[in-house]
């Protein structure tokens, strides 16, 4: 998984073997400008490894204060009722690589979903999932300091 803040497409934290479980992680980065684009994205190889996200949160550390994002939880979301449990597409607040459409790679999934054995997050009712490779889900970060360092947590 590659977790990018762009316009500069710097790589900011990678993880090479994702946990099959939930696991907190959270990285530090710098601001280089008052507004980055935060991505979550799979960048496996062929034969995918699916990531999973959850409670996003991003801290302004001389501040003190959370950056502001729109469903960092992912609980604005609602499945259909179909009964799987989850649905291909695009989080609320979040932007979604092919989505709308047949090339979306992103699902919302319902904690403790037994087609996902029983996995939860231990934050809400849903979490993401990124099941394809290139798949991403992204946003903006806004009013930030230029050279403020912030932390990451996911």
């Amino acid at each position: 998984m590659l977790l990018r803040t762009l316009p500069y497409v710097v790589e900011e934290w990678e993880s090479t073997h994702p946990a099959d479980v939930f696991a907190q992680e959270s990285f530090i980065f710098t601001a280089r400008r008052s507004s980055q684009l935060l991505r979550f994205e799979n960048d496996s190889p062929s034969g995918a490894r699916t990531i999973l996200v959850d409670k996003v949160e991003v801290l302004a550390l001389v501040e003190g204060r959370k950056v502001g994002l729109r469903n960092p939880s992912f609980e604005l979301d609602e499945l259909s009722a179909d009964g799987n449990g989850y649905m291909v597409a695009q989080p609320n607040g979040w932007r979604a690589s092919g989505c709308p459409g047949d090339d979306c790679g992103v699902r919302i999934v319902q904690n403790s979903n037994m087609r996902y054995g029983r996995i939860d997050s231990q934050s809400g009712d849903f979490f993401i999932e990124l099941f394809r490779p290139g798949s991403w889900i992204e946003h903006d970060l806004t009013d930030l300091l230029d050279g403020g360092w912030y932390e990451v947590h996911f």
